[in-house]
């Protein structure tokens, strides 16, 4: 699953006037609620971390 959601949301927000600190707090709390999540679904971290891994990989090859 690749997501783009972060910077996007967060630019969003921003323009829409919600501070940058109330933007923090919302995508922390995602977070958390994401590694809820995985407690109930345990192969969610390991599907996120390939793909993260696999993005990593393709900056790295694309940007050097």
């Amino acid at each position: 699953m690749i997501s783009n959601a972060f910077p996007t949301g967060l630019t969003h927000h921003i323009y829409k006037g919600v501070t940058l600190r109330t933007s923090y707090a919302r995508y922390k709390c995602m977070g958390v609620l994401y590694y809820k999540l995985v407690a109930f679904i345990p192969n969610t971290k390991d599907i996120w971390d390939f793909c993260l891994s696999g993005l990593k990989l393709f900056k790295k090859l694309s940007f050097d």
